[in-house]
């Protein structure tokens, strides 16, 4: 059996990270290719170390760069004769950050990678602008070719969902105003909180009707949270949300979301699935039951034109599994 080393941030629980690792663990799987889950953010020689052992390195893409580069990339160059394998990239999505401290390093990273492939036209534009390599591919999301997902079905319910997080970024956005979010949750009627989020953040709703979920949520496993985080989802006929793949999976389930902006990730997320004006800046939250309320009058409209680019962006994250799996079989 052939062995893949996977590379992810798994230190946190991260639904999306989770979502990442399993999708590629999955495809692997159905070709019979065992995978060792590893953390990226190990210094570059112990990951190189640990992927001689195997028979392929895969970065399992999200946001691997985003406000900084890990220690795998800033000294890939350097330790490069230290791999004995070859490796890809999937899936891999970039911020607005200034990369110029390592253009050299994320060039070679680039180059010499069996294939690259990023998740969106932003981050292609950013690190083709960065490295000038014309070895960067765009393709889609890994999670859009999850059938994870769907296996329980569509949103079956009616309630109105909220999913924030703490902000990463206070110096550059401010912090969400606590009184204007409970006022946001009562004005939509948002009472179910999808629990992709830290406890700080549920203290700021009000009516929270799944509470004993958010406080068994933090003693799940990672399976476990998947499980309770997508079948919340399913309840719900309106989401309002910030996180990247809460946003999408929302998407893949029927639901239709008001996207809170915080990041530039998003943005590019919000954009493929056409649904920029239903979208809020993190500044600008009070708008918040304005835009569910233009939703709901003209939910089939949207939905429509979601359901398009969803069905659009999952044909090319299968093409993209499609080409590296020459790569494993």
């Amino acid at each position: 059996m052939k062995k893949v080393l996977l590379l992810w941030y798994f230190e946190e629980d991260n639904f999306g990270d989770i979502l990442l690792y399993r999708t590629t663990r999955n495809f692997l799987a159905d070709h019979n290719i065992e995978t060792i889950p590893y953390e990226v953010g190990q210094p570059c020689m112990e990951i190189f170390a640990e992927a001689n052992k195997t028979d392929f390195l895969l970065f399992a893409g999200g946001g691997i760069i985003e406000s900084g580069v890990p220690n795998v990339i800033r000294h890939f160059k350097e330790d490069y004769h230290l791999l004995h394998v070859p490796y890809g990239i999937i899936g891999l999505g970039v911020s607005d950050a200034d990369y110029s401290q390592y253009k050299e390093q994320i060039g070679f990273w680039i180059e010499n990678a069996q294939f690259f492939y990023v998740r969106d036209e932003y981050s292609q534009h950013r690190l083709v602008e960065l490295t000038s390599s014309n070895h960067v591919l765009c393709s889609a999301d890994c999670v859009f070719h999850n059938r994870e997902i769907l296996k329980y079905g569509y949103s079956i319910g009616n309630r109105i969902g909220i999913n924030v997080r703490n902000l990463p970024f206070k110096n550059k956005t401010g912090d969400i105003d606590s009184e204007v979010l409970r006022t946001i949750c009562r004005e939509c009627k948002a009472t179910i909180v999808i629990p992709d989020a830290s406890e700080e953040q549920w203290s700021k709703l009000v009516e929270i009707e799944n509470l004993e979920l958010l406080n068994r949520y933090r003693f799940m496993d990672r399976s476990e949270k998947v499980e309770a985080i997508v079948n919340e989802m399913r309840g719900c006929e309106f989401v309002i949300a910030m996180r990247y793949h809460v946003i999408l999976v929302a998407a893949v389930l029927g639901i239709m979301t008001i996207p809170i902006i915080y990041h530039e990730k998003v943005r590019s997320l919000v954009d493929s699935l056409e649904l920029a004006d239903l979208s809020v800046e993190i500044n600008e939250i009070d708008k918040i039951p304005d835009k569910l309320a233009m939703l709901i009058k003209e939910k089939d409209i949207y939905l429509e034109k979601c359901v398009k680019s969803v069905e659009c962006l999952r044909m090319k994250a299968d093409a993209m599994y499609q080409d590296i799996e020459k790569y494993f079989v």
